[in-house]
């Protein structure tokens, strides 16, 4: 689930109240279907994306401290239900796209970005993925490996998907070449 679709810029000049409100309502609304699914006996979990890194001109949610924020309010909004913080957490955590994470990011620095989303998040990433381009290349194959190092060390429950929106011939020939890879 991605954030609540705002600019950045507009979210951080906003009072805090309004800020408060806006997250509080996200929440609400994630917390009304888990509880529901709780009572149902179903399993899912709400998992918060990261935005695309562009700074003032992109929207909240960038950041780790954004997700952190959003997973800690939907989880918060879940217990004040009377359901067991335990509980809630197998419920809310995150997704880290990792090609947000490195929008405008040089290959060198790829290690130093993703880690303190790794570290950070660990047993609340629930998904990891990773956009597959045109055709197999040293760049998905560098972010690739260090998605599943990283993924391994600190988040081994994580889902890690490559995501295509490829046709399927390309799509099964980039994932056998990163099946050989790994």
């Amino acid at each position: 689930m991605h954030p609540p679709s705002v600019s950045e810029e507009k979210f951080l000049e906003a009072p805090d109240h309004v800020r408060e409100v806006v997250i509080q309502k996200y929440a609400d609304t994630f917390a009304e279907q888990i509880i529901s699914a709780i009572s149902n006996g179903k399993k899912f979990a709400v998992a918060i994306e990261n935005m695309p890194v562009k700074g003032a001109k992109g929207t909240w949610g960038q950041r780790i401290e954004d997700v952190v924020t959003l997973i800690n309010a939907v989880e918060s909004a879940v217990t004040k239900q009377h359901i067991d913080e335990k509980v809630a957490r197998e419920y809310v955590g995150a997704t880290l796209d990792i090609n947000h994470a490195l929008h405008d990011v040089e290959p060198e620095q790829y290690e130093s970005v993703l880690r303190p989303w790794f570290e950070t998040l660990r047993e609340r990433l629930k998904v990891v993925h990773l956009y597959m381009p045109a055709e197999y290349g040293s760049d998905l194959e560098e972010k690739y490996k260090l998605t599943l190092n990283l993924a391994a060390e600190f988040a081994p429950g994580a889902r890690v998907f490559i995501e295509s929106k490829r046709d399927k011939e390309t799509t099964k020939q980039i994932y056998s070449t990163t099946r050989k890879v790994s």
